[in-house]
């Protein structure tokens, strides 16, 4: 059962004379030193991770995004307490279309996944239905050369609505520039999810505006990989917005079928990457960039299958010179020079490997 802050408080009020001692002799310590401290309190006397989490979220003033609730949210947002009411402007960037040799791998690689992971309604916790998400979302944000990274299950930072909390995938992209957030349910309760989303858009802006990217549009997608809800949030404008929602049928084929509108959709809003023109190099990448936005909007009115390849495929092409003209956002410990493709290293990998097996057998037939 669910405590509440006040009953918490009540529980505090009513500990035994001469606790507080514990307390003053933890502050001597250093922060380090108390988490272990506690933690080994915790360890002995059978307490719970879980319920240590569960009661320092009753006790925040403030609501973490997993206890956020749409009649507390709304009125703080200005809108109605009737989710059916709420009345959005709707923002969408321009479609771009990814190759369909692309699409043609990634609906292969979910297919694969659901031989290992089940199918999408045998699954009855949120981990499991996550790792569904991996086979379009892995190449998408891909594309980009870890100039975009996603960053799963990441603390988010507090702002004056919440007190933060984990998000399930985190997409940062150059400069630490929190651009789009994930939020995945086992089943989308439109109500109170929507306020958790909202949460997190907010909390994305007030880091953006830490690291100086005041004026930041973030965009966020709340799913439960039937239902894809996309939304932004302008803090320029102050205000949220949302996009046409999409569906996915819950039988195999047609769910890796359904998915290439999703994997469009999602890399649609993540080349839309922030860059600060400031410098040669970037003011080069973001007008390749836009270059190659310009290319993928135009696979919408190809007039084949054919068509749509070649051109999407010259799009990628451009993205990637794009993206190389830009500081990676992770540690890379590959090659100095980036491999055009990742062929001609596979392959390197392979007839490494496949010596060195050879080597092993002779060495066996010596003995």
């Amino acid at each position: 059962m669910k405590r509440t802050r006040e009953s918490l408080e009540e529980t505090l009020e009513n500990l035994p004379d001469g606790w507080e001692s514990y307390t003053n002799a933890l502050k001597d310590l250093d922060a380090d030193q108390r988490a272990v401290a506690i933690a080994h309190l915790c360890q002995q006397l059978g307490v719970t991770e879980n319920q240590v989490k569960k009661s320092r979220l009753s006790l925040q003033s403030l609501p973490s995004f997993s206890s956020a609730k749409w009649a507390e949210v709304a009125p703080q947002l200005g809108f109605p307490p009737n989710v059916k009411d709420l009345r959005l402007e709707r923002f969408a960037p321009p479609m771009c279309l990814l190759p369909p040799s692309m699409h043609k791998t990634m609906f292969k690689e979910g297919w694969r996944m659901m031989d290992v992971y089940q199918e999408r309604t045998e699954q009855d916790r949120e981990a499991a239905r996550v790792k569904l998400l991996e086979p379009w979302l892995v190449p998408v944000i891909g594309l980009f050369e870890g100039r975009v990274i996603d960053l799963p299950d990441a603390a988010m930072v507090a702002s004056k609505y919440s007190s933060g909390g984990a998000v399930e995938h985190e997409v940062i992209v150059v400069g630490n520039a929190m651009f789009f957030v994930i939020e995945l349910k086992l089943n989308v309760e439109r109500k109170d999810d929507l306020a958790q989303l909202f949460l997190e858009l907010l909390s994305a802006a007030e880091a953006n505006k830490r690291n100086n990217y005041t004026g930041l549009r973030v965009y966020g997608l709340l799913t439960d990989l039937i239902s894809f809800y996309p939304y932004s949030y302008d803090p320029v404008q102050n205000a949220f917005f949302k996009d046409d929602k999409l569906s996915a049928n819950i039988t195999r084929e047609l769910f890796c079928s359904d998915m290439i509108h999703v994997a469009n959709k999602i890399f649609s809003i993540l080349i839309k990457k922030p860059a600060r023109p400031s410098l040669t190099a970037w003011e080069h990448g973001l007008a390749l960039a836009k270059e190659a936005q310009e290319m993928f909007s135009k696979g919408v009115s190809t007039g084949s299958i054919e068509a749509l390849e070649g051109t999407a495929t010259s799009a990628v092409k451009i993205l990637t010179q794009s993206v190389r003209c830009l500081p990676r956002s992770s540690d890379y410990t590959g090659p100095s020079v980036e491999p055009a493709t990742l062929e001609d290293l596979a392959d390197d990998a392979l007839q490494t490997w496949y010596k060195r097996h050879l080597a092993t057998l002779g060495d066996s037939k010596l003995e």
